[in-house]
């Protein structure tokens, strides 16, 4: 019994092991089971992290094209409109800059590929001082503008988001604006009889009569040749400056009818741009040439009269400056009230003392700019008048603001 014991239960040990072995095999099948379904899980996980990188990437590297194309566009749309030195109008110089804007953004590939966009997106218009209101202005700008909410119409196409996420295309916005501080200069020149006097002396010169107008020679011409010199300068170093002309003398001759008897000062010209304003300037010059200058030497009406050109046609954004020229004291009002008044508009007034130093009017012309923190220049002969204005025109200066 012993014996047959025994042998049972020597024959019973392999089916124990079998049972184990079998045991293991269905655990390890089902473990098995359990990280293929992980596996499978986690490449899921993992092509959707990467496509959401690789398409992350290149959604960064499309906005960044985009921008970088719409700031230089803006950049060079404003740039080629300050430069436009030609004798055309607001709306044809700002068509040219937009073409220009519009070519250079084409220029650049977005996305490997060009984008065409319409000249309208590169939009002119006049930005305020704290560049939060941009507007569109039918006379002048001093900001380009390129606003696109979507650069290309049917959108970028994604790589692998549209099988994990369902989306085959995004857009990308391209927002840039440039802007400058323009110039606005009024001229504000003395028309009175002294100006008919040469240079440095007090005495008439020969056939420059009392009623006659004024000859070779004479104050006044040195000031038309420099006048003229100044603004062909300045054409040339600031295209996109806007001028105006404003003349002050007045008062009856006796003997002779002038343009200005019943006048003390006037404005001769609007707010140009410099390419256009230079043929209206030089007209009405001539015509002052070809009269009787004028009897009294109103500067403070000539300085109101030059404020109020540059309060209502100028924009608050602008640098504006009035370069004053006499050769003698006022005969009316307070050039200094008129000054200050002029300072509190942020108006910058550089004046020019034309007379030799014998004659009594460059201490109130000093007042003047000083009260409105301008330069006081003096000249003598026309050698120093072209001078003075050649240091007037190097304080103008024009420069992008981002």
């Amino acid at each position: 019994m012993m014996f047959k014991t025994k042998t049972k239960s020597i024959n019973q040990s392999p089916n124990r092991d079998q049972q184990c072995l079998r045991s293991q095999r269905r655990h390890f099948t089902q473990r098995h089971g359990s990280m293929t379904v992980l596996g499978a899980f986690s490449m899921v996980i993992l092509l959707a992290f990467a496509a959401f990188l690789i398409d992350i990437a290149w959604m960064s590297v499309i906005q960044t094209e985009a921008q970088v194309a719409s700031d230089i566009a803006a950049r060079g749309a404003l740039t080629a409109f300050i430069n436009d030195n030609s004798k055309d109008s607001f709306a044809a110089r700002e068509a040219r800059a937009q073409q220009i804007g519009k070519t250079i953004f084409e220029s650049h590939k977005i996305g490997r590929a060009p984008i065409e966009i319409d000249a309208a997106e590169v939009d002119f218009g006049v930005l305020n001082r704290n560049n939060n209101n941009f507007r569109t202005d039918a006379r002048w700008a001093n900001s380009v503008r390129i606003n696109m909410d979507q650069v290309k119409p049917g959108g970028f196409p994604l790589f692998l988001a549209p099988i994990v996420f369902g989306t085959d295309s995004f857009n990308a916005p391209a927002r840039s604006t440039t802007s400058f501080r323009p110039i606005d200069v009024v001229l504000c020149l003395d028309i009175s009889r002294s100006m008919s006097r040469p240079p440095g002396s007090l005495t008439p010169l020969p056939g420059g009569g009392f009623n006659d107008p004024p000859v070779p020679g004479s104050r006044w011409l040195a000031l038309v040749d420099s006048v003229e010199l100044f603004l062909s300068r300045a054409e040339t170093q600031i295209p996109s400056l806007r001028v105006s002309l404003v003349t002050f003398g007045g008062g009856k001759f006796q003997a002779v009818k002038t343009p200005w008897d019943d006048t003390s000062s006037r404005v001769e010209t609007d707010l140009e741009f410099i390419g256009a304003a230079r043929n209206t300037i030089d007209d009405r010059m001539t015509f002052i040439t070809m009269n009787t200058l004028a009897l009294l030497t109103p500067i403070t009406e000539g300085i109101a009269d030059a404020t109020s050109v540059l309060t209502t046609q100028s924009d608050e954004n602008a640098n504006r400056v009035m370069i004053l020229l006499s050769d003698g004291a006022a005969t009316s009002g307070s050039p200094t009230a008129a000054a200050e008044a002029a300072g509190a508009e942020g108006i910058t007034i550089h004046t020019i003392y034309f007379a030799s130093a014998t004659e009594a009017g460059a201490a109130p012309l000093e007042t003047v700019a000083m009260k409105t923190g301008g330069r006081s220049l003096d000249a003598d002969d026309p050698l120093a008048l072209d001078d003075a204005f050649n240091q007037v025109l190097a304080l103008l200066s024009v420069s992008l603001v981002e």
